[in-house]
């Protein structure tokens, strides 16, 4: 069980910062219009990983504590990636376990 969680943890560092840095949209911009079907899917896939801590960043707002925004949002999606690899390796575990139960 440990096993999976520590892979999680460091397979969703790199792929967070290709995620955050490469594929991000800027978050003061939205969305663009009139982009193919891809980046559409990446810009929403990148929100949706990002939008805890696109919340925090809205709520920080009002206590001028924007300045730290990109953190929050960098470590919220991070936190997020390690729990969608997470659920994604006990899923393929107990499929595994379906499929190959003898």
């Amino acid at each position: 069980m440990d096993r999976p969680i520590r892979t999680a943890f460091i397979l969703a560092l790199p792929i967070e910062v290709v995620n955050y840095f490469l594929l991000g949209i800027p978050l003061t911009e939205g969305f663009p219009t009139g982009v193919n079907g891809i980046q559409g899917f990446l810009n929403m896939q990148w929100a949706v990983l990002h939008l805890v801590g696109i919340r925090l960043v809205g709520w920080l707002d009002p206590y001028d504590a924007v300045h730290i925004g990109r953190a929050i949002v960098f470590v919220a999606g991070y936190l997020n990636t390690t729990l969608l690899l997470i659920m994604l390796f006990f899923l393929f575990s107990w499929i595994g376990g379906l499929l190959f139960r003898k």
